[in-house]
């Protein structure tokens, strides 16, 4: 399904949380060196420390910024509901 050069970006964060902008100027730089495809909240995208919502998000934005680019979405939860939760967030693929 994926072919060429996947970037996986990591996620900013403040003390307030997911620096947005930051995160948003990452992406864009990506996608205008044409990336193949982007893989978001892996281990360098601090998955596991964010909350449900700021996941949900985080995947919201990537796919926003991203366009034509496939987002995968990067998840792994002790709970099926929290996978879930992302995967309904928009995501072209699934990596567990």
């Amino acid at each position: 399904m994926f072919t060429g050069l996947s970037a996986f970006p990591m996620t900013p964060v403040t003390a307030n949380g997911v620096d947005e902008k930051g995160f948003n100027n990452i992406l864009a730089r990506l996608t205008t060196a044409r990336v193949d495809s982007m893989g978001i909240l892996g281990s360098t995208g601090s998955y596991a420390y964010l909350t449900p919502e700021q996941r949900k998000r985080v995947a919201t934005l990537a796919k926003q910024v991203a366009g034509d680019i496939p987002v995968m979405v990067c998840v792994g939860a002790v709970r099926e509901g929290a996978n879930k939760q992302v995967i309904s967030s928009q995501a072209d693929s699934l990596i567990k």
